[in-house]
């Protein structure tokens, strides 16, 4: 019987039992580590996490540390909630006031919602809508479509 282990044993060691091998995936291919916007996520995230779990003191160095005005962040994303609806909704002249009212360089946003309005216009089939779109708001901004 032991003869018998004996010689299962090279046979067992061929056999892979544990998980797959996995490519390791460099995070540049994946994202740019250095943008702005992915590193002022990741202190928000890491901020939520320290607030979820009571690390409120570390939270706040995080905070200073990061110069993270929290409020202002808050308000930008109500600011951006509101911006979203009117576009669904269609509320075009309370998307202009959001739009202005949230960005400093806040053209080429206009450009894309003036835009939206235009090709929606269109596709109901309000021509004369649309070219007044055209005329009065696209073409003046036209400098900033990106």
């Amino acid at each position: 019987a032991l003869d018998a282990a004996a010689a299962a044993a090279p046979a067992l060691a061929l056999v892979h039992a544990g998980p797959t091998p996995r490519q390791r995936v460099k995070p540049e291919s994946m994202f740019d580590p250095n943008d702005p916007q992915i590193k002022q996520d990741l202190v928000r995230m890491i901020m939520q996490w320290c607030e979820d779990e009571g690390y409120y003191a570390t939270m706040q160095t995080i905070q200073d540390e990061a110069n993270v005005k929290l409020a202002e962040l808050e308000q930008q994303d109500a600011l951006m909630l509101r911006l979203r609806k009117c576009i669904l909704d269609g509320d075009w002249a309370e998307a202009d006031r959001c739009a202005r009212a949230s960005f400093r360089n806040y053209k080429p946003l206009l450009f894309a919602v003036y835009r939206q309005q235009f090709l929606e216009l269109i596709a109901v089939q309000e021509v004369q809508k649309a070219l007044a779109v055209l005329g009065k708001r696209l073409k003046p901004l036209e400098a900033h479509a990106r």
